[in-house]
């Protein structure tokens, strides 16, 4: 027997209807995923109401859900062959491959094949086969006079039906058609009563089922009433979209507010696909503002959407693909950076500053992807303290010396999960995880074992198919939050039928959403759709169903708000036709609504857990000897006190520019050792005096230069050209003999000292150095500095050096009781190389006893914490802790808004 019973929303909505009849031992099938949410959770509390303490789980279903559950059952309980029922990923599958050889045996020779999508063509495939199923369209009605992609269709539709028919599978689209023949076994599994509701729409095969399941027992359903008019409707359109869904969670916080214990309000969106994150960032900051700074109880909030974000958007999802990209022979060195820092990989907690580190050098190279290799061998040539880090990925490189060139998608599911249990941490395996974290693990488990599940309906693929097709699979899933009884729930018409408030609004009434644009499937023919009701076939039947939604959509509540936003800031709108002739209201009319601070503006107002300090005094320095830096640290403070503090004390690192081929840091090293090994065998001047001594110059600095780039070379985790480190070598040789040129006019002079080491102590500031170069001349000792880049002997002057290098190594020899005569820059930057010696003027006005002064004040400063930002001019220009110094920081706009910016 089917009986058919309109539930009104007002007096016993869909979800107070469907949980009695679960208590009285019905199954229970539903249209939604949240609508059967709902009712779970009603039936659980209604358990829990009558004193019980455990009870079987609720009988309730989705509707694939339940086909797929009874196909399995009837398996073990009814008699005779089941065909293998297949997956939706499966089916997709199969007519993937169906669509594919067709269209290539047809355009193979002009290779037009190419441009074709064959997944977007197969959704759209599967979906019309859907309908046909559906609406029970036979192919004879198609006529005569078909289109070519109709043509085409028919095609595939034969060689999908085909493969079912030889493999003996059936897909979810045929599967209620053949258990209405099983009916009797189907209401005995049911214990003779099912109950369906929550539908939108009854197609011809939803109807089919329902009869044949009514001649053997009792079935029930339960269509929507369209209930009277709500007691007020208000109508309110807004400027800017913004502006309307701010108004709106204003409103739902006042409305619950004033009753809590009885208000519930329902916010409709239309189009909440698009609005889904202005919705949850607006609605958190008025509804939720203390909850919104803590991510773990964003599970906590006030009110529900239906919509979640994207699988493959979830942190967990974008850790787990790129380390299946590490599978790739060479990596992004992007995606490795992003692992290699993530805090899901085994032995992060006590390795994340040396990983952090290693992070910094793989950008420096200069190489765009590395392999796991590289990596290890970095790890391993730099001495840094990654030894889990290592051993993960040396098992990892086992892991890809076993593995197949081709195989089926189930050996390939296995490969991705004993991959991913590689990396895991250890410590985080059994971690609590939130509800949306704890749902993206789901999905994607869910995701790997569906991948998996296309072994039986598909051939042997390299490792690289298997993961497009894994990403192509998460990219189509959303994780959606839990349906859970809060008082404000928001979703779509057809996610919120079935409930009941008492204050509803339905926001986003424009004409591009409501109605919308009716888009036919293009394989059926439009007349053949037409003809059958389907809704999304002609504008007409489009808006006849849409305008049904709403009528029902506005019977569930007593008061209503409709609004229409004129403009998303990008494009402009008309309001929907089906809005009505009310009357508009103002937006300040809308009675109740307060003025509430969002969670920014409580930071700004609220001072009570605020402290005030002054933030360019840092703490004194406990341990001068622990603070590494060398003769930088007196440079940084001089330049800019918050820069000495920043990479000093906070180690704030700066990662070295990307480049392909050879840095601009790497070429002065490469400058520099070139010269240090030239001067090992040029000590004295004479020996450059004459043409011989000048040829033998060069012929030592070639050999030089090719002896420092060999050992450069040999070093780098990726080999260099012949031909890069050649025009290397070319450039160096030419340094040398320009700087040759110079070295001729000086005076006489002897080199003394190469890269001598030396040490002194400002204000208790331990300083250790290396110096280039020292030379003894007839006018006293000189102390060299190279300089590949822009430099000035001005930089070592006034109160603040720009560069006080040269006057750290002056003061240096100077504890150590040797007399230094002049300091100098030897500027060996191409096309401007020159000697650039401090002049008697200077020397005169800046003696070592005032250098010395200078530079115990700097590292007094940097002693006792001074760490203001003040910069020298231009020193902002290439600072890598410009981000966080705040220098440009501006309280114009909170002042505005009268917030307190003290």
């Amino acid at each position: 027997m089917l009986r058919i019973e309109k539930v009104s929303s007002r007096r016993a909505d869909t979800v107070d209807s469907c949980i009695g009849r679960l208590l009285e031992g019905a199954t229970v099938v539903v249209e939604t995923q949240r609508l059967k949410h709902l009712i779970e959770d009603g039936y659980n509390r209604a358990k829990l109401s009558q004193g019980e303490t455990s009870w079987p789980s609720a009988e309730v279903y989705v509707w694939q859900l339940w086909l797929s559950k009874l196909w399995f059952d009837l398996e073990d309980y009814a008699s005779g062959h089941q065909s293998q029922l297949l997956s939706a990923a499966q089916s997709m599958q199969i007519w993937e491959r169906a669509i594919a050889e067709d269209i290539q045996e047809e355009y193979s020779e002009e290779f037009e094949y190419l441009l074709w999508h064959i997944t977007a063509t197969a959704v759209r495939a599967k979906s019309a086969f859907g309908l046909m199923c559906s609406y029970k369209i036979d192919q004879a009605e198609f006529g005569d006079h078909l289109s070519q992609d109709v043509q085409h269709f028919l095609r595939w539709m034969r060689n999908y039906l085909n493969r079912l028919k030889s493999s003996d599978w059936v897909d979810l689209e045929s599967v209620p058609d053949m258990l209405c023949r099983q009916a009797c076994d189907i209401l005995n599994l049911s214990n003779g009563r099912i109950v369906f509701a929550g539908f939108d729409r009854w197609t011809v095969q939803h109807q089919n089922l329902l009869e044949s399941l009514s001649e053997h027992g009792e079935v029930e359903r339960l269509d929507y009433e369209t209930a009277s008019k709500p007691r007020r409707v208000e109508q309110i359109e807004f400027e800017r979209v913004d502006d309307e869904i701010e108004l709106c969670a204003r409103w739902a916080r006042a409305v619950i507010e004033a009753n809590p214990e009885v208000h519930r309000v329902g916010i409709v969106a239309p189009r909440l696909d698009g609005l889904y994150g202005k919705i949850l960032r607006q609605f958190s900051g008025v509804l939720n503002p203390d909850k919104m700074m803590d991510k773990r109880e964003l599970q906590q909030l006030s009110f529900h959407v239906t919509m979640g974000t994207g699988l493959i958007e979830t942190p967990l999802v974008i850790d787990a693909l790129n380390l299946l990209e590490l599978i790739r022979p060479e990596v992004d060195v992007s995606v490795l950076c992003s692992v290699i820092q993530s805090d899901r990989i085994r032995g992060w907690e006590s390795e994340h500053s040396d990983r952090a580190a290693l992070k910094e050098i793989i950008l420096g190279i200069g190489h765009s992807k590395l392999s796991l290799e590289d990596v290890e061998n970095l790890i391993e040539t730099r001495s840094l303290r990654c030894k889990q880090l290592s051993w993960v990925l040396a098992e990892a490189r086992k892991l890809l010396s076993g593995m197949p060139k081709y195989a089926d998608y189930a050996h390939w599911g296995g490969f991705f999960m004993d991959w991913m249990k590689n990396f895991q941490s250890e410590k985080r395996e059994n971690r609590d995880f939130g509800t949306n974290e704890m749902q993206a693990h789901e999905s994607w488990s869910s995701a790997v074992e569906s991948l998996a599940e296309l072994g039986i309906v598909s051939s042997k693929v390299q490792v690289e198919t298997a993961v497009a097709k894994l990403r192509r699979m998460i990219s189509e899933i959303n994780v959606q939050p839990r349906a859970v009884s809060v008082p404000i729930q928001v979703g779509g018409m057809i996610s919120l039928a079935g409930q009941s408030f008492t204050h509803l609004w339905i926001l986003g009434m424009n004409n591009d959403a409501l109605p919308g644009s009716p888009r036919p499937n293009p394989f059926i023919p439009v007349s053949l759709q037409k003809d059958r009701g389907i809704p999304e076939s002609s504008a007409s039947l489009l808006e006849q169903s849409v305008s049904e939604q709403i009528e029902r959509t506005l019977g569930s509540a007593v008061d209503v708000v409709q609004s229409y936003a004129v403009s998303d800031g990008s494009s402009y709108f008309q309001p929907s036709s089906l809005l009505g002739n009310l009357e508009k209201v103002d937006f300040g009319s809308v009675g109740g609504i307060g003025v509430y601070l969002n969670y920014w503006q409580r930071i700004f107002q609220d001072r009570s857990h605020c402290r005030q300090f002054v933030d360019w005094e840092a703490s004194k320095v406990d341990s001068p000897v622990a603070i590494y830096g060398g003769s930088s640290i007196l440079r940084n403070q001089s330049r800019c006190p918050f820069r000495a503090f920043a990479e000093h004390r906070l180690h704030v690192g700066q990662p070295e520019s990307s480049n392909i081929g050879i840095s601009a840091l790497d070429r002065g090293t490469l400058v520099h050792k070139m010269f240090e090994k030239i001067y090992s065998k040029i000590t004295v001047s004479h020996l450059i005096a004459d043409e011989s001594g000048q040829q033998n110059y060069m012929r030592v600095a070639r050999k030089k230069a090719q002896k420092v780039m060999k050992k450069f070379v040999a070093k780098q985790i990726k080999p260099i050209s012949e031909e890069l480190a050649e025009a290397e070598i070319e450039r160096m040789v030419d340094l040398a003999r320009q700087w040759l040129a110079v070295e001729v006019k000086r005076s006489e002079f002897t080199v003394s000292h190469r890269e001598t080491r030396a040490e002194a102590s400002f204000s208790g500031l331990p300083v250790k150095m290396r110096i280039d170069r020292i030379d003894e001349t007839p006018d006293g000792r000189v102390i060299i500095d190279y300089k590949t880049g822009q430099c000035s002997i001005n930089d070592t002057t006034g109160a603040r050096p720009r560069d006080p290098q040269l006057l750290i190594y002056e003061c240096a020899l100077d504890q150590q009781g040797e007399q230094v005569g002049k300091i100098a820059y030897a500027k060996v930057k191409r096309g401007d190389v020159r000697f650039l010696p401090r002049s008697d003027k200077l020397s005169e006005e800046y003696p070592v006893e005032e250098s010395r002064s200078r530079l115990d004040e700097i590292a007094r400063d940097f002693l006792e914490g001074k760490a203001d930002v003040d910069p020298l001019p231009g020193v902002c220009d290439h600072c890598h802790v410009y981000s966080i110094c705040r220098k440009d920081d501006r309280s114009d706009g909170l002042a505005a808004q009268g917030l307190d910016t003290a």
